[in-house]
């Protein structure tokens, strides 16, 4: 069987996937350390040489650049590929000041100052109060430092344009976005799956960037249903 690759997204890292784990417990399930990535192409190069043979990729947000950019150095390894709440996008205007702005914020203030400021915009509003979930992602958060935040924006910043490799996958795809994600949005996604080939959009409901934590029902299933395909 070939091995389910689990990639985490922006200081994000094994928490992301802690529900996947355990509903995909029949499946050999790696999750990928990002957390010393410089560029994108070189964390899947690294993946790439730590793991062996046939592969099954999921990426959540900036796992799903990666997850791509393994398929483009290597798509007769990669039998299915999963993009979760991610965007293939090129860089934006006005984009790299606002990652500096960020990076700053971040340096002079600590990681929790990126949690307090940025998470509320990132999770559904149903999820604001629930002050033990809204821990429970910040302490992931937190888990991060300041020079790994700072790697892994620059990293994004010189991120590859993956609409050039998407319309060339063939491999089972799933795309799954959710209904409020602000940031990955359901437009970007439904264009995405309409470039690959052999692709399935789910829209989760009721839910926003960190869909596996937000709705881990939903997308497990989204996952199984992916894999058995």
């Amino acid at each position: 069987m070939a091995s389910l690759i689990l990639i985490p997204g922006l200081v994000s890292d094994q928490h992301i996937w802690r529900h996947a784990v355990k509903a995909l417990a029949n499946y050999n399930s790696i999750i990928a350390d990002v957390s010393q990535t410089t560029s994108i192409a070189g964390i899947a190069t690294q993946i790439l040489a730590q793991n062996k043979g046939q592969l099954y990729v999921a990426g959540h947000s900036m796992g799903g650049i990666i997850a791509v950019e393994i398929y483009r150095q290597a798509p007769e390894r990669v039998e299915k590929l999963a993009l979760l709440n991610s965007s293939m996008m090129p860089q934006m205007d006005g984009e790299a000041a606002y990652r500096q702005s960020m990076i700053d914020r971040v340096n002079k203030g600590g990681i929790d100052a990126l949690a307090n400021n940025w998470l509320p915009n990132l999770v559904h509003k149903s999820r604001h109060d629930d002050a033990d979930f809204m821990a429970e992602i910040s302490n992931s958060i937190m888990a991060a430092d300041a020079k790994i935040h700072e790697k892994q924006n620059n990293a994004l910043l010189n991120r590859p344009d993956g609409y050039l490799t998407i319309e060339k996958i063939t491999c089972p795809t799933l795309v799954l976005a959710a209904r409020q994600d602000k940031l990955c949005r359901v437009s970007e996604n439904e264009d995405m799956a309409s470039k690959i080939n052999n692709s399935q959009l789910v829209i989760v409901e009721d839910c926003a960037h960190f869909a596996p934590l937000e709705r881990p029902d939903a997308v497990n299933q989204a996952l199984k249903d992916w894999l058995c395909a």
